[in-house]
């Protein structure tokens, strides 16, 4: 299986299980409703996009209707002994810290 940067799960209920697809830098969705394919209506729009960054970090944003909703950064580590993984979340304004999760990290993840 080929390794991808954004990874999508489609849970409906047209499928009997999750449907997934890997994408390389960005990936949009346009949500239509109405009551056929005929007449339907422009809902909502999303776009999920990746970069590497000049420094080897790594930047996911995520967009609804054209605006940056979320948005998240890996940091390239070059220690192996960080004993805790940061993370901030945009909405909570937040920090939390989970102590050890993983005895030889390679990558911080930010959310924004």
């Amino acid at each position: 299986m080929k390794s991808y940067p954004i990874w999508n799960t489609i849970n409906s209920c047209i499928y009997k299980s999750s449907k997934s697809y890997g994408i390389k830098e960005h990936g949009e969705v346009s949500t239509y409703i109405g009551t056929s394919a005929k007449n339907s209506h422009l809902f909502l729009e999303t776009k999920t996009t990746h970069r590497q960054l000049e420094n080897g970090d790594r930047e996911w944003r995520f967009y609804l209707d054209g605006k940056l909703v979320k948005n998240a950064i890996m940091n390239v580590i070059v220690k192996s002994n960080v004993k805790n993984v940061l993370m901030m979340t945009k909405k909570s304004r937040f920090t939390q810290r989970a102590s050890d999760p993983i005895k030889n990290p390679t990558h911080l993840i930010f959310f924004r």
